[in-house]
């Protein structure tokens, strides 16, 4: 879990107020500052992006792992290939 430390760096932004009552809503539903809930999400968009990566490479290979089946399974619709 993250602690704020009081030498954390502070900026100001700007974001669409419809997305910052997202954002309270969340924090809300997961008992935790706005602050908190940013940081979260910013945090799990970095490890998910990795993870999005090797999913869309194992899907790639299941692909390919089903095609080769589907031609030992019925070789004559394959013939062309």
């Amino acid at each position: 879990m993250w602690d704020m430390a009081r030498d954390d760096l502070q900026f100001r932004l700007r974001i669409p107020e419809e997305l910052k009552g997202q954002i309270a809503i969340a924090a809300a539903e997961n008992n935790r500052s706005m602050t908190a809930e940013i940081i979260s999400r910013l945090q799990d968009s970095f490890e998910t992006g990795n993870t999005l990566d090797e999913l869309w490479k194992r899907v790639d290979e299941l692909e390919v792992m089903v095609l080769e089946h589907d031609r030992r399974i019925r070789p004559e619709d394959h013939e062309w290939d």
